[in-house]
């Protein structure tokens, strides 16, 4: 079963478009939302172990995750 699919995580906090690499080469953008920093990041992952991964990653990082959601990936 192939468990790769789009997503987008949404972070309170700046995340440098550097760990682009670290997060397997998905998007990273930083935005103002009501007045707060937030980085959005989206793609593709390939699975469910390495989204676990990303969160805990930003989790260790001290970003507090603000919305994990799958996309529709056409």
């Amino acid at each position: 079963m192939n468990d790769r699919a789009a997503y987008e995580i949404l972070v309170m906090g700046t995340l440098s478009e550097r760990w682009a690499e670290w997060f397997q080469g998905m998007t990273i953008r930083q935005e103002l939302q009501n007045g707060a920093h937030v980085t959005q990041i989206c793609g593709l992952v390939p699975d469910q172990s390495s989204l676990i991964g990303m969160l805990q990653t930003l989790i260790n990082l001290g970003l507090p995750i603000l919305l994990v959601k799958r996309l529709e990936w056409v």
